[in-house]
């Protein structure tokens, strides 16, 4: 089985380059500019901002912001607000900072030790070099712009096991151990083009639940693209099939279908645990960064803090469960795939034929379905898609 779960990697991340390929051409046809003439140079660089908003910078050759994502709740009120793609690295830290203050982040006068501190995590061997500038920049900044305001930035080298983490949880589909194995650039390129491609999710509960069922939908695809393509080369195979895997088809798509309900409910219905949590949340974090003379700042922030932790031992707890789910669904399709890949290359022998002949027939397959499931997907939890700190929804 773990020849078997190598094998279906190794097809993943080819099928996985062609399709993610393909939908960063459609978002930006004319090229990677804004005025679709000149190439930009490839992405090279990851650089992430932690105060207490969390957001992530894919940076271009030139250091300009490619894409940008949040990493935790605080993090999407913060990207909510300005269009960060573009800047440089510098002006991107700089807007973090302004925006951070207006939101009430960053404290004035004297703030606890480490309260009003950014933690700039950047990638590659030029990370150091990268900081000095962001550094001067943003001191010139906070000097200029933040009188009273008391802020100071911290460099920490970001490690290809953070890339790897990255990815993995965005990939699901794909093999840790194959992740692990590709270069940062590499790294770096397979999380460009994820986030270019949950980039009008505008919160993490969506995005969260969209990986999930990303990884579950494209190894099924890939089984259903097998079968279609098998079932094409004989009919002594076409007969194989249906009488041999029929049943355990059908109970497949039912426990996914039944998953697909379960957790949908468990993080993106309204009526749901999660939801009430998360809402509470950002009413008490939102009272806190508001607070004007006369309220008790510690209360508030102890309010606040007790809903975070509510809300994280929800979000764990179902994030678990739902992968957990997940797993299972998965270990199911490698099954079956695993044991009609050996019937079907005896009977491929009989034909004169290989597997490997007809797997650019099932790339294809899989390529139609994953688009197919793209669009579902956005149409489907459409009634989710909203700012949890704004309630909008994204411009169409």
């Amino acid at each position: 089985m773990k020849k078997f779960t190598a094998i279906i990697s190794v097809l993943l991340v080819a099928i996985l380059s062609t399709m993610l390929f393909a939908g960063c051409k459609q978002n930006n046809p004319g090229g990677d500019t804004p005025g679709g003439d000149t190439p930009r140079k490839e992405s090279q660089t990851v650089m992430s901002l932690s105060l207490n908003p969390e957001i992530e910078f894919i940076l271009d050759g030139e250091n300009n912001v490619v894409t940008v994502n949040a990493l935790n709740e605080d993090g999407y009120l913060i990207i909510s607000l300005e269009n960060f793609k573009g800047l440089s690295a510098e002006d991107a830290v700089n807007l973090f900072i302004k925006l951070s203050k207006e939101q009430g982040f960053l404290i004035e006068g004297s703030a606890e030790i480490d309260q009003n501190a950014i933690t700039v995590s950047i990638s590659g061997e030029t990370a150091q070099a990268l900081y000095d500038k962001v550094l001067a920049s943003a001191n010139s900044y906070i000097e200029s712009y933040l009188e009273g305001v008391e802020v100071s930035l911290n460099y920490a080298k970001m490690q290809k096991e953070e890339l790897v983490a990255l990815v993995s949880n965005c990939m699901q589909e794909l093999d840790v151990e194959e992740i692990s194995a590709k270069t940062e650039a590499e790294l770096i390129k397979l999380l460009e083009k994820s986030r270019i491609e949950t980039e009008a999710f505008v919160n993490e509960q969506i995005k969260e639940f969209y990986y999930v069922e990303r990884a579950i939908e494209i190894k099924k695809a890939e089984l259903l693209a097998l079968i279609d393509v098998a079932k094409e080369q004989s009919m002594i195979i076409k007969t194989m099939i249906e009488s041999t895997f029929a049943e355990q088809l059908t109970k497949l798509t039912a426990a996914f279908d039944e998953f697909k309900t379960q957790y949908a409910e468990a993080l993106l219905s309204a009526e749901g645990q999660y939801q009430a949590m998360l809402n509470s949340y950002v009413e008490a974090k939102q009272a806190f960064l508001s607070a004007t003379e006369g309220m008790d700042p510690e209360l508030l922030k102890e309010k606040y803090e007790q809903a975070e932790a509510a809300l994280e031992s929800v979000k764990a707890a179902t994030k678990a469960a739902m992968e957990q789910a997940a797993a299972v669904i998965k270990q199911t399709i490698e099954t079956i795939y695993s044991s009609l890949k050996s019937m079907l290359e005896v009977q491929l022998e009989i034909l004169n034929k290989t597997f490997e002949s007809i797997e650019q027939d099932v790339t294809e397959g899989v390529e139609a379905a994953y688009n197919e499931f793209i669009t579902t997907f956005e149409e489907e939890y459409a009634y989710a898609n909203k700012n949890n700190w704004t309630e909008e929804t994204p411009a169409e």
